[in-house]
């Protein structure tokens, strides 16, 4: 599966020049249409992740109350589920918001991709690739 950070790096391949500005050549529809496919594919991915952390969430969470419901008197076996279930709770909220992070940067891309051309979208490749939050 392609990540953001793949698809932008791989379309960096610009020289920079002494002030840090990319010069070169600029980018064309040929690479603009094989952008957007990158990125429909890294979207496509992101939407699948985010459906399968969300059933996991759910699915923990339906574990839980039913654990309660069907023996409210066991606490010591429910406390020592809920530690182990929610280390992984956390641990899917996080990937979670790591996922959701990347689709979103990634529709903004497809929707600056489709309006920009040439030097301005070389611009915002270069922003997103010099950014750490991608």
């Amino acid at each position: 599966m392609k990540r953001l950070k793949d698809v932008i790096l791989a379309n960096t391949d610009f020289d920079f020049d002494a002030f840090g500005e990319a010069k070169g050549r600029s980018i064309s529809d040929k690479d603009r249409d094989k952008l957007l496919t990158d990125l429909s594919d890294v979207n496509k991915g992101n939407t699948w992740l985010v459906k399968i952390a969300v059933a996991m969430l759910v699915l923990l969470f339906l574990i839980q109350v039913t654990l309660i419901l069907i023996n409210p008197k066991e606490t010591l076996l429910l406390q020592g589920l809920t530690g182990i279930l929610g280390l992984s709770a956390a641990g899917c909220i996080r990937w979670l918001l790591g996922i959701w992070r990347e689709k979103t940067n990634t529709e903004t891309l497809v929707r600056l991709s489709t309006d920009l051309k040439g030097d301005a979208l070389k611009t915002v490749i270069m922003v997103l690739a010099r950014s750490k939050n991608i």
